[in-house]
């Protein structure tokens, strides 16, 4: 019975084997006939193998052209567009509960070129589809695919390999594309218009508008993720909606879920390990959101270790997400900026960018700047002035003079770009940038906002103002580093400068109204400035008068920073949760772990004349930490040698806080060393909360100590009397007044 029932078997599967080579056999005869007969081995009728430029017009050629890409890479050979074309009717919203009737199977390993000729393609569906997905599913980097639209169309697919409109996977040139396709995209590797990039690419003229949610990493507005070492994106447009919602596992734990990380950007999700991309004359404009995660940003997500990027003239809408760029791993040079809504809208967005508007970019009314190619009403720019002017600047040469507002915004342009090393920056005159009062700019915004300089690229120059003033800075920042610098860097000098009349506001850390983060020396600088920061939802923190924190950031130690004859006259008002204020400093630090060495700074004939208090007005749950007149807190391990201060203004914290001095908050470590010579305070700028005293609280006791005396004592011909401070050099008496 065995044998018989083996014998069949062997019979059964024999039949088979021939059903399927006969059924080869047909299959390849029928190809070589429709080859021989129309030219193509499907017998489509408008392609043939020989000829090098086809046209098709209808949804059945374009359904062909994917059955085709079975068989041919078409290189070499150009399909072009003679007529929009619609794969299916009705509204692409709707599709996600109820299906169109034709669902698309993508073109396949394309190496031909693509020209729309301006036209549409629409109504494109895909369902239950794995990557690569896309118009074309795999492209070779000999392709080019251009002059398109593709509108009206969805795609709910998974995988990892990458899903787009146009490519899923490859490379090639893109240009003169547009879409506003939905996506839901269970996997990694999503992009607006192109996915995983691991070919040599081009995005060129390429605009995303549709909406984009995944549930995984690698996803951005233009390209998903750059896996090759070039990848080039200029002059390309998101405006649409990027949703990452990355599902948490609730049982991981604090650094499990920071590993959770979206890379999700704007224009580029990820630039991979050893990859590149160059990003140029870009924006920006759309909504980014991100359930959890920390590598996203309104530009780029993330660049990973040994990769390279290069950022210049792009630009992102300030409410795009909080972060330009998520995470910086890798080498990159150049940086995103980041605008203001109102400098974005119609003529304004011409005036405050360098955006190529001569050729790719077109104004339009009451809306942000979109690519001329697709533009419709484009505004006339004729007459329209820069509202910046860098015609002043040569990069040839080292020493510049600035007159006017106009050249103070240059380079603030320029500080996106270029760090100034090696290079003298002075003022020529005083520079009004706003009228008005700053104490009204808390409810109503003056015309021109302000961008910190080197808020992307440190500021390693020197700015020497020779005395002048710069009045009406409006600074209102989401993001860190606020103040007319927003980092400056080591061997940078600031200096000889007055600052009055303006307002800085955020809800980040480093604010200060002279500069956020510093790492060089700040000289004989004078501020009145109004500081205004709030504490909700994320800590404000490191929140300084002068400067919002000095921050070695070197390992060379016989470096030192210096702080020396500034005068902070202004107010800082605080709510909410903020830690670290100093009327000069917020706090100093040093980057990295502790090792052991001790940072030397210097904080020498410096005034705190102004006022540090609570806003009784907010409804915030205000938490207050580490106040002082001079200094809010060190944050490391540092050398510090304080000498010839007086603080004398008012410290009014009635919130519950801890640690208040009138000229230093709080000694964080106990391996500090604290010298202070000479450093005075009055009875009346002592903290209300801590009369009497200097310093809030120490871990370690100061060599030396802070003097409090009468107010009396510090009033008028006394201070030169009762006092040891610098009069032959930096210090003069005033009469009836400290």
């Amino acid at each position: 019975m065995k044998k018989r029932t083996l014998g069949i078997v062997i019979i059964a599967t024999v039949s088979l084997l021939l059903s399927a080579a006969i059924s080869l056999g047909t299959l390849m005869y029928v190809m070589n006939r429709n080859v021989k007969e129309t030219g193509n081995v499907l017998g489509v009728s408008w392609y043939n193998e020989s000829d090098k430029e086809f046209t098709i017009t209808t949804k059945e050629e374009l359904i062909e052209l994917s059955k085709l890409s079975n068989f041919y890479t078409f290189e070499k050979q150009t399909i072009k567009l003679g007529a929009d074309i619609v794969l299916n009717e009705g509204n692409a919203t709707e599709w996600i509960t109820t299906p169109p009737s034709e669902k698309w199977s993508p073109i396949q390993n394309f190496a031909g070129t693509f020209d729309g000729q301006g036209h549409i393609i629409s109504g494109l569906y895909a369902k239950s589809y794995e990557a690569p997905m896309g118009l074309f599913a795999e492209t070779n980097y000999v392709c080019m695919v251009t002059n398109l639209r593709l509108m009206n169309s969805y795609f709910e697919t998974s995988g990892g390999k990458g899903v787009a409109s146009f490519v899923g996977s490859g490379g090639g040139k893109f240009t003169k594309l547009y879409s506003d396709a939905i996506f839901n995209h269970k996997g990694e590797s999503v992009g607006g218009i192109g996915g995983c990039m691991d070919e040599q690419s081009v995005f060129e003229e390429c605009w995303y508008d549709g909406i984009l949610r995944a549930n995984q990493c690698y996803v951005g507005g233009i390209v998903a993720i750059s896996e090759t070492p070039r990848v080039d994106i200029k002059h390309c447009l998101f405006s649409g909606e990027i949703h990452q919602e990355y599902n948490i596992d609730d049982s991981l734990t604090t650094g499990q879920l920071r590993d959770k990380n979206t890379k999700t950007g704007g224009i580029v999700g990820t630039i991979n390990t050893g990859a590149g991309a160059v990003v140029e004359d870009s924006l920006s404009s759309g909504i980014i959101t991100v359930k959890s995660g920390n590598q996203a940003g309104s530009i780029l997500g993330v660049s990973e270790a040994s990769s390279e990027n290069k950022i210049s003239n792009v630009y992102a809408l300030n409410t795009t997400f909080s972060s330009i760029i998520g995470s910086r791993g890798g080498t990159s040079k150049g940086g995103p900026i980041e605008i203001y809504q109102d400098q974005m809208v119609g003529v304004e967005a011409y005036r405050w960018t360098g955006l190529d508007f001569d050729t790719y970019w077109a104004a339009v009314e009451n809306e942000t700047p979109v690519l001329k190619y697709f533009a419709e009403n484009a505004l006339n720019l004729d007459g329209i002035q820069k509202a910046y002017d860098t015609s002043w600047y040569n990069p040839e040469l080292t020493m510049f003079t600035i007159k006017n507002k106009e050249q103070l915004y240059g380079l603030m342009h320029l500080s996106y770009f270029e760090n100034m090393e090696g290079k003298k920056i002075s003022l020529g005159a005083d520079i009004a940038i706003n009228e008005g009062k700053a104490s009204d700019w808390a409810k109503v915004a003056p015309k021109y906002r302000w961008t910190p300089i080197g808020k992307n690229v440190h500021f390693a120059g020197t700015f020497d103002g020779k005395g002048h003033t710069i009045s009406g800075l409006y600074v209102n920042e989401k993001t860190q580093y606020a103040g007319l610098f927003g980092r400056a860097a080591l061997n940078s000098v600031i200096k000889n400068l007055k600052l009055t009349n303006s307002y800085i506001t955020s809800t980040a850390t480093h604010v200060g109204s002279v500069a956020g983060h510093s790492c060089g020396s700040i000289d004989t600088v004078y501020s009145d400035a109004i500081i205004d920061v709030k504490g909700d939802k994320t800590l404000v923190n490191l929140v300084g008068g002068i400067v919002g924190v000095m921050d070695y950031q070197t390992k060379n130690y016989r470096y030192k920073m210096n702080l020396t004859n500034c005068w902070f006259d202004g107010e800082i008002i605080a709510a909410g949760k903020v830690n670290n204020i100093g009327g000069i400093t917020g706090a100093l630090a040093k980057q990295g772990s502790a090792d052991g060495t001790k940072v030397a700074i210097g904080i020498s004939h410096n005034l705190f004349t102004g006022v540090i208090r609570d806003d009784e007005k907010t409804e915030l749950n205000t938490s207050i930490n580490n106040v002082g007149g001079i200094l809010g807190a060190d944050l490391q391990q540092m050398l510090v040698n304080m000498d010839d201060c007086l603080s004398a203004g008012t410290i009014d914290i009635k919130a519950a806080t801890s640690a208040n001095g009138a000229v230093i908050g709080r000694i964080f470590v106990k391996t500090s060393v604290y010298t202070l010579t000479d450093v005075y305070t009055t009875v009346s700028g002592c903290s209300k909360k801590a009369p009497g005293k200097g310093i809030g609280a120490n871990a370690v006791e100061p060599n030396g100590g802070v003097a409090v005396l009468p107010d009396e004592w510090m009033n008028d011909k006394a201070a030169y009397q009762y006092s040891n401070l610098d009069f032959k050099e930096y210090w003069t008496t005033v009469t009836n007044d400290t």
